[in-house]
């Protein structure tokens, strides 16, 4: 917290005019009135002067350089899986039951943030087989739901789309899909790509995830974040 806020709430904690708190401090009205506007600042001495003038002290300490990232990732590896979901875009418990019966591995910030890493999810990525029986069942169950949306990249719009295999196939290696409030992008891969993944318990149901070692990121942010859960998850076997 920054001297003139401190001032502030030591001032206001003790109920007393800036004039009163100058009185008590040995330091002029007018001076307070600048250190809390933020024109000047205090040297350590005036300001512990000050603090001490309203009752208060001010206590400091040492910590290492990245302390505030690793609590947020002992707090986040903490929390209940289902408490982690809250952070994506729409309830993953919806997508697996359409993705149930099919093979599939969750990667990218998803399966790092079911596995306790602090990252911000934008889109949900899935890899699934890029098999026949696997699309089949996939497509099956997109039409049940009936009210998935295709991102149609030559109009550049969301659309509902009568799923196929084909169709699946023909978008790319990577279909996007708007599920409730938020996107799914499904990755095709070969069958074994998904051999090798971490499970996680999402609604009973035990989801595959990639390990945290095989993530790969473009945000450096959030690939340093990995870098030190994997450190402080040390001896814990997350890769798969």
């Amino acid at each position: 917290m920054d001297p003139a806020a401190l001032l502030k709430q030591a001032r206001n904690s003790a109920l007393i005019s800036q004039a009163e708190l100058g009185r008590r401090a040995g330091i002029a009205r007018s001076a307070v009135a600048d250190y809390e506007r933020g024109r000047f600042s205090p040297t350590v001495r005036q300001l512990d002067r000050l603090l001490a003038a309203a009752g208060l002290r001010l206590v400091s300490r040492l910590e290492p350089l990245g302390a505030e990232l690793d609590t947020a990732i002992r707090r986040c590896l903490a929390r209940p899986v289902d408490e982690r979901m809250l952070e994506l875009p729409f309830h993953l418990g919806w997508l697996l039951r359409v993705l149930d019966g099919v093979p599939y591995r969750m990667e990218g910030a998803t399966a790092a943030l079911l596995q306790g890493a602090p990252v911000p999810v934008s889109v949900v990525e899935v890899s699934v087989a890029n098999t026949e029986p696997a699309l089949d069942r996939l497509t099956e169950l997109i039409r049940a739901c009936g009210y998935l949306r295709l991102w149609d990249d030559e109009n550049r719009r969301w659309q509902l789309a009568e799923p196929t295999a084909a169709l699946v196939r023909d978008r790319g290696p990577v279909t996007r899909w708007w599920v409730l409030f938020g996107e799914a992008r499904l990755r095709l891969v070969h069958p074994d790509e998904l051999s090798r993944a971490v499970y996680v318990e999402v609604d009973q149901v035990q989801v595959p995830v990639i390990g945290l070692w095989q993530l790969e990121t473009a945000d450096e942010r959030a690939a340093s974040v990995l870098a030190r859960t994997r450190q402080l998850l040390g001896a814990v076997d997350v890769g798969g």
